[in-house]
């Protein structure tokens, strides 16, 4: 018979056998080792070249995660403070404010609301960011004149509204008015040949869909969901592995939708911050140009009238940072 210790023994060996080190996991600079255990994934840190930059990743479940103190060093934020969970990055100079909340999806951009794709980690003693989250989120935020339009496009928004939407319809006909005044044309439908079908649809500026909602008092701009992550308030990735038209432009989308969303917010009064979040609605995925969809609190005391003119003022903004100067 085995005694006690010398099963225990056979057993550690066995487990050592089966995680094998790696060279590269040798050589990697990492965090002081941490005991790994055979029933958890395994997580490890590198330092990476991307780009000029070197960033501190963090794998898990083959997702990426980057520190929030290579963010702050890369963006040049004048101030970092880390509080138990939470992270805040802030240049005063530039009243750019960012707050994250380690294993909570909600974070706050500048002074709005906003929704991460994935909840920031806390491992050994530091906070990541999911690269997808400072790819396709915080970036465009931060540098959107790094991202520029493509020429040739025509100064026209598609307006949708939803049927029956009464004060999203006023809402919609003010857009509209503020839109031409200031040479943007809004159309409700795209262009179609005599014999009904499809013409190729020309390079438009964006698309924006209005819709009026019950269920509070919070107004809420959204944008298409980046390719293969959850939606707003839901933890489960999509089934479907196929990445929709809307994601070619993820980074033009946020422009968009922060440009409107913090226009609303800081212009429009008797509604609350319902964030800028991500969707995966039948509008935002067709969508061959940015596009947003707004959704407005049917039993605001807001004017429509006022609505009306933030969201020109937002889409005057996201030409002004994106479209090349002719």
């Amino acid at each position: 018979m085995f005694s006690r210790s010398s099963v225990q023994a056979l057993l550690l060996a066995v487990l050592g056998l089966a995680f094998p080190a790696t060279a590269q996991e040798e050589t990697a600079v990492a965090e002081p080792e941490v005991p790994i255990v055979a029933a958890s994934p395994v997580l490890v840190e590198r330092l990476e070249q991307r780009g000029s930059w070197q960033w501190h990743v963090l794998r898990d479940n083959g997702r990426e995660y980057v520190r929030f103190s290579d963010i702050h060093e890369f963006y040049k934020f004048e101030l970092m403070d880390v509080i138990g969970d939470e992270v805040v990055l802030e240049s005063p100079n530039s009243k750019t404010i960012l707050r994250f909340l380690a294993g909570l999806r909600q974070a706050q951009i500048k002074s709005y609301k906003a929704y991460l794709s994935f909840a920031p980690l806390r491992f050994e003693n530091r906070i990541y960011l999911s690269r997808v989250d400072l790819s396709l989120l915080i970036d465009p935020i931060i540098r959107p004149s790094t991202y520029s339009y493509p020429t040739g496009i025509i100064p026209t928004i598609l307006l949708n509204v939803s049927a029956d939407d009464s004060l999203a319809g006023q809402v919609a006909s003010h857009v509209k008015q503020g839109l031409e005044a200031f040479g943007i044309q809004a159309i409700t439908e795209l262009p179609k040949a005599p014999d009904e079908a499809v013409i190729p649809v020309p390079k438009l500026l964006a698309r924006l869909h209005l819709s009026q909602h019950l269920e509070s008092d919070e107004l809420w701009t959204q944008t298409i969901a980046p390719h293969g992550t959850p939606i707003h308030e839901e933890t489960a990735l999509p089934k479907d592995d196929g990445k929709a038209p809307g994601n070619s432009q993820d980074r033009f989308n946020i422009v968009l939708g922060m440009s409107i969303h913090a226009t609303l917010m800081e212009t429009v009064e008797g509604v609350l911050d319902g964030g800028l979040r991500r969707a995966r609605t039948k509008f935002l995925k067709e969508a061959a140009e940015p596009a947003v969809s707004i959704s407005i609190p049917a039993e605001t005391t807001a004017a429509a009238e006022v609505m009306g003119a933030a969201i020109v003022r937002g889409v005057r903004n996201f030409r002004d940072r994106v479209v090349p100067k002719s």
